[in-house]
């Protein structure tokens, strides 16, 4: 083999290798986007909770059509690399949005009456989503799940995780 064949072969080798890096650092970055495994404190959750808090924002404000990795970065004060290397884009930051209200507490009725809880659990889902000042992000959230495929599955995870819970004594 020639010089600026070896050379050749090494370069589409390079290529290749680098390629398969950016697959892999995406899924990667789509996977952390649902599992969030972050630290309870420091920068990483304070980053995290202003990224979110500004998705859902923007979300709940002008639709998931509209949603710009640009104006949630600029919303929670952020570089966009910092967006695009956590989450990946819009689809990741739906998807943490969901991972991050699976963790929020909901009350599960408890009276004794098992017809009583889920006629208590029907109507707060019922007054949540009729309120006008409490419906819009969840309506919106759950929209923009149902069109993103990590969405999707964190949406499912989120309902999984709900349904799991222990109740609250």
């Amino acid at each position: 083999m020639t010089l600026p064949e070896k050379s050749q072969t090494t370069t589409a080798k390079k290529a290749t290798t680098a390629k398969k890096a950016t697959t892999a650092k995406k899924a990667t970055t789509a996977k952390k986007a649902t599992t969030a495994g972050t630290r309870p404190g420091g920068r990483s959750a304070r980053v995290r909770a202003a990224v979110v808090a500004a998705t859902l924002a923007e979300l709940a404000e002008k639709g998931y059509d509209h949603l710009a990795v640009e104006a949630i970065r600029h919303r929670a004060d952020v570089h966009k690399t910092t967006v695009y290397r956590r989450w990946g884009g819009v689809d990741g930051l739906i998807a943490d949005a969901l991972a991050l209200s699976a963790d929020q507490p909901w009350p599960i009725p408890d009276t004794g009456n098992v017809d009583e809880d889920v006629h208590l659990m029907a109507h707060e889902v019922y007054a949540t989503f009729t309120d006008p000042d409490l419906r819009t992000t969840p309506t919106a959230l759950i929209a923009a799940a149902l069109r993103s495929d990590l969405g999707a599955a964190a949406l499912g995870a989120f309902f999984t995780a709900r349904h799991r819970r222990p109740p609250k004594s």
